[in-house]
């Protein structure tokens, strides 16, 4: 079950740096990455770090990839299970 607190928060970090739309951002299925280009490599880097800091987790290089960051859903459920690795002790 996702979080929403989680969907919410990356919601606002995507809205600001990467300067998604509201109604885009209500499309949890819509591709982060796609044609029209959402999210260049700038743009992604920014996000990373965005997201390291505003969820304090540390995101890896090879966890940098399409089946994580595909869209608000995937993402939202990646920063989940990250989180959940962070409580284990």
């Amino acid at each position: 079950m996702p979080n929403n607190k989680v969907t919410a928060r990356l919601t606002s970090v995507l809205r600001e740096v990467v300067g998604l739309s509201e109604a885009s951002l209500q499309q949890k299925n819509l591709p982060l990455f796609s044609a029209r280009g959402s999210i260049d490599s700038v743009s992604l880097l920014l996000l990373v770090m965005a997201i390291e800091k505003q969820f304090d987790i540390v995101i890896d290089d090879k966890d940098v990839q399409p089946k994580n960051f595909k869209n608000l859903k995937t993402l939202s459920a990646f920063i989940e299970r990250k989180l959940a690795l962070r409580k284990i002790p």
